[in-house]
């Protein structure tokens, strides 16, 4: 399929063969797979997981298949079987608090992943300080990558070299992102120009020829195209039938 997917175990240990590759799961582990990705899940004792799927979600790392823990309070787990409840229930405001929900799941990977990641001096703190100054407009980007201990032109080498990013396109990646966040969370709530100087861009229409360059669409034209954030649970496959429709009424009651 043509989504992101990111899998939460609730129950069972066993394999996943994600892309020809096998991953060992348990309880609380989270594989991030990318769209069009064939993968299937074995386990002896059967298995029980939450799905997420995603039109929009930026990688968290660098990993082809991006595998997590959850924590010792199942907070992953639990946020997202909230969202699929709410979804089911058709909660009043229900896709705005999902995607609310949704921004905090993918908040919780972007912290695991920069807690396992190698620290690469200086760019770690320039990274660092990129994230602070997302809403800042007027964020000096030449005069901060100058106040490192490094030569400009080196300096946005090794910048190249461990993200893959020029430092200006960094931050607009990173804005954009945000950006797209705030789009699917607050349209018709919240105006775009209104989210384009909180994500940095003084000037709207600036903003807009950023965006469109980022995801060959302006933002009023990616407000028009959003869809629903789709949930899916997904079972143990060795079950029959009565026993997928208990597991679906115990977790979507819980």
């Amino acid at each position: 399929h043509g989504f992101w997917e990111i899998i939460c175990n609730i129950q069972g240990c066993g394999t996943a063969f994600i892309d020809g590759c096998e991953y060992p799961f348990c309880e609380g582990t989270i594989f991030c797979v990318p769209p069009g990705i064939r993968h299937r899940k074995s386990a002896a004792g059967g298995f029980r997981d939450a799905c997420l799927f995603l039109r929009e979600f930026a990688p968290v790392d660098t990993r082809p298949i991006a595998t997590f823990e959850d924590d010792s309070r199942q907070t992953f787990e639990n946020l997202l079987l909230t969202a699929y409840e709410i979804q089911v229930r058709d909660e009043p405001n229900a896709k705005a608090i999902i995607n609310s929900l949704g921004d905090a799941l993918y908040q919780l990977l972007v912290g695991w992943s920069s807690r396992g990641r190698q620290p690469v001096d200086p760019v770690d703190d320039f990274l660092d300080l990129l994230m602070q100054n997302i809403s800042n407009d007027r964020f000096d980007l030449t005069e901060a990558i100058r106040k490192t201990s490094y030569s400009e032109s080196y300096f946005r080498k090794i910048f190249k070299d461990y993200t893959g990013y020029a430092p200006l396109d960094y931050l607009h990646h990173l804005r954009i992102e945000t950006a797209k966040r705030q789009l699917q969370q607050y349209h018709g709530i919240v105006s775009i120009k209104s989210i384009a100087l909180a994500c940095g861009y003084c000037d709207p229409y600036y903003f807009s020829r950023v965006f469109k360059k980022h995801e060959g669409i302006s933002p009023q034209g990616y407000v028009d195209k959003l869809g629903r954030v789709d949930f899916q649970q997904m079972f143990d496959e060795q079950g029959n039938d009565d026993e997928r429709s208990d597991i679906r009424a115990r977790l979507s009651n819980r």
